[in-house]
């Protein structure tokens, strides 16, 4: 068991160290200070979204979902049947991946996912060779958040 800890310990010290060098390699990702400020934000529901992905990678958009950690859904009760053919069916199935400081993922609410509404920059799992968290195991689409905030009503 001792062994297999620190075989474990070296893949994920190669891993990481090997993030750093590697050009498209990522641990982790976090928005610059002046990036996705309220003045540079377009509101954009998840429907949109899906519908034209093109258009809204690299744009700051303000979006809202439901949360219990770093996915956003679309629905209250996200569906179980999944498929992973790329961001734009991700988010037609009301998935995005969400990526950013911890003190910003504080904020999220836990157990059953709670409304929220969700400030960041959007993206696309496939533009990396690797990619920690979210977009290690789907092509799919995420976010890096700015902001999360809790909401009272339904998102719409």
């Amino acid at each position: 068991m001792l062994r297999a800890a620190g075989m474990l310990t070296a893949i994920v010290l190669a891993c990481c160290s090997r993030a750093e060098a590697e050009p498209g390699w990522v641990v982790s990702l976090e928005l610059p200070p002046d990036e996705c400020l309220s003045n540079q934000v377009v509101s954009v529901s998840f429907r949109a979204l899906a519908a034209d992905f093109g258009a809204y990678q690299g744009v700051c958009v303000q979006v809202r979902g439901f949360s219990s950690g770093r996915v956003l859904y679309r629905d209250r009760r996200p569906s179980k049947e999944r498929t992973f053919d790329g961001a734009a069916s991700d988010l037609a199935q009301g998935r995005l991946g969400l990526y950013g400081p911890d003190e910003v993922f504080a904020q999220l609410p836990r157990g059953r996912p709670k409304p929220v509404e969700v400030v960041g920059r959007i993206g696309d799992c496939a533009d990396f060779t690797f990619m920690a968290g979210y977009c290690h195991d789907v092509d799919g689409a995420y976010l890096i958040a700015r902001d999360i905030r809790r909401l009272d009503g339904r998102p719409r």
